[in-house]
């Protein structure tokens, strides 16, 4: 949550602020009993005694000082002691009253007019900035909806196209029913057994669970963003934030937009004489460019709208430290979407994701112990991968919240967890790989497993710069505190 009085993000349980050091619920003690008080509050409701709000006494403070700005000089009487020649001793004194006068109104238009060009250019510069704060608040709201649009509407339209011989376009919701029109068939004329047909399905089923969860998710989120949007602009609820479910649903459009790659990526092979690459389809691709344009803009009007926060050493190094770290996290999610294992022969050199590889295990290897050890370990390798790219987007999300606020939540747990699994990721998929090379090919003379090899460096990156944001975020509260004291 953000603090209502200087802006900056805290955590959700926060009482008072870490850095203006203000009570979030607006409470202030009693100076006599120390019994909270509203904000406005006049009078204890305890002890009784008066308790003056600070604005209230400010404003006092405001128009005391324009009325002794105002109130003219006060000009002696003139004494009647001048009895020799009292018309001259007068005129004498009305001559130096007029000149004393002349001089004071001389004297004093220029001090009210100076202090009236500050006062004006400070309500200038106050209305100003109310302006440019509003225009981002508005442009930050439309680009989140923009992105739950995107998000929402494209989630029907995610699809794939290959190219081999000919250039077909499959899209998620095919999954339903008509990819499995020929599978019958396939299984039969070529004799496969109860282990490879098992196998074959595999990949098939996993597409369908990934459209039916991409549906009910964005539904969902959805319907969260409309409720919200009109509890906060219709019931003017000022608990209620649509921008939370709006950007979820854009996220969620993404993630499973990359998981459907993810279970169909062939990037580049030759494998039995047929070249074929798999790519997004024109779709797919203009929504994800439009979302990310639109979720990346919010982030950068929430950057722009704290700007005065980057004056500060400390807020630059935490910013910088957190922005790292959500580039990290794109180049690891981006490579979770891809190939696992590359091949390469005498003849031939061809890359596989997991499921692809099953996939090709129920066609290629005749022995069915070692297609089903393909499968075993190439499902809960994708298994794994899925829950990686889950974990790693939320991560982008948290950092990207840190740059240019310095607070935020700190996906400690995420990170260690994604550590964790990029290693048992890397385990499946050279599991998965070296079954399915030793019998697809016996004069196989390398294989690579550059991208779960890099996904386990980055991941370890991404555990670093946690733990660098959060000793940073202990060393500010030490000198917040030393500075109070």
């Amino acid at each position: 949550m953000e603090c209502k009085f200087c802006g900056r993000e805290l955590e959700d349980d926060a009482v008072y602020c870490f850095y203006c050091g203000k009570r979030l619920d607006g409470k202030k003690p009693c100076p006599s009993c120390k019994a909270l008080l509203p904000e406005d509050g006049i009078f204890c409701g305890k002890c009784g005694k008066r308790v003056e709000p600070e604005v209230l006494e400010e404003l006092e403070a405001a128009e005391e000082k324009e009325e002794k700005a105002e109130a003219p000089e006060e000009v002696a009487e003139p004494e009647e002691n001048s009895a020799e020649n009292p018309e001259s001793s007068e005129q004498s004194e009305e001559g130096e009253e007029s000149e004393k006068t002349e001089e004071s109104e001389e004297a004093t238009p220029p001090e009210e007019t100076s202090e009236q060009k500050s006062e004006g250019q400070t309500k200038e510069l106050v209305l100003h900035s109310a302006k440019w704060k509003k225009a981002i608040e508005i442009t930050k709201i439309c680009l989140a909806g923009l992105a739950a649009l995107v998000g929402f509407v494209f989630t029907f339209c995610i699809g794939i196209a290959v190219t081999s011989d000919s250039q077909t376009e499959v899209f998620m919701l095919d999954y339903f029913g008509k990819v499995y029109e020929n599978l019958d068939r396939i299984i039969v004329s070529n004799n496969l057994g109860d282990t490879q047909s098992f196998a074959l399905y595999m990949p098939y089923i996993f597409g369908t669970l990934i459209a039916l969860a991409a549906l009910i998710c964005n539904f969902v989120f959805t319907i969260m963003t409309v409720i919200s949007a009109v509890r906060q602009y219709a019931y003017k609820n000022a608990k209620a934030d649509f921008v939370k479910p709006a950007l979820k649903t854009f996220i969620s459009y993404a993630i499973f937009a990359a998981l459907f790659y993810a279970l169909k990526a062939v990037p580049s092979s030759t494998l039995e004489s047929v070249k074929s690459t798999v790519y997004f389809n024109n779709v797919t691709l203009a929504a994800l460019i439009i979302g990310g344009v639109a979720f990346g803009g919010y982030y950068a009007c929430r950057v722009v709208s704290r700007l005065t926060d980057f004056t500060d050493k400390n807020e630059i190094i935490n910013s910088s430290v957190a922005l790292g770290t959500g580039v990290v996290g794109v180049a690891a999610a981006i490579l979770l979407t891809l190939t696992v294992c590359r091949f390469s022969t005498a003849y031939e050199s061809y890359s596989l994701s997991l499921m692809q590889m099953v996939l090709h295990s129920s066609l290629i290897i005749q022995d069915g112990t070692n297609c089903g050890g393909v499968m075993c370990f190439g499902i809960c390798a994708f298994a794994v991968q899925t829950v990686m790219l889950i974990l790693t987007v939320c991560m982008i999300v948290s950092t990207s919240v840190r740059v240019g606020s310095g607070s935020g939540k700190k996906p400690l747990g995420a990170a260690i967890a994604t550590a964790v699994l990029s290693v048992l990721y890397f385990l499946g998929s050279f599991a998965a790989a070296n079954m399915f090379n030793s019998e697809v090919s016996e004069s196989s003379v390398s294989r690579s497993y550059g991208v779960p090899i890099t996904v386990i460096a980055l991941s370890v990156l991404m555990l670093g710069g946690i733990i660098a944001s959060i000793v940073l975020d202990k060393q500010r509260a030490k000198r917040a505190s030393k500075s109070v004291a």
